[in-house]
């Protein structure tokens, strides 16, 4: 991210690249998942994302709206 904030001149917001990390996650899932649900390796993978990936972004999802509904209504 360094590399790419420096030479664009731009800053990343962490929480877009988190977004669609999940949405890589989740289109990994779909397409897999007859394959693979029952192996006990994907069932860890799918502990691990909740745990990394979706919980946080759901968390950060819903902190964003709050704070939007909260500012709205000042």
């Amino acid at each position: 991210m360094a590399g790419y904030e420096s030479r664009s001149n731009r800053n990343i917001n962490n929480a877009y690249i988190k977004a669609f990390s999940s949405l890589s996650i989740i289109g990994y899932i779909v397409i897999h998942h007859n394959k693979v649900y029952k192996e006990e390796t994907f069932v860890k993978a799918m502990s691990r994302w909740c745990d990394t990936f979706f919980e946080p972004v759901i968390k950060q999802l819903e902190e964003y709206y709050t704070n939007k509904e909260k500012a709205a209504k000042t």
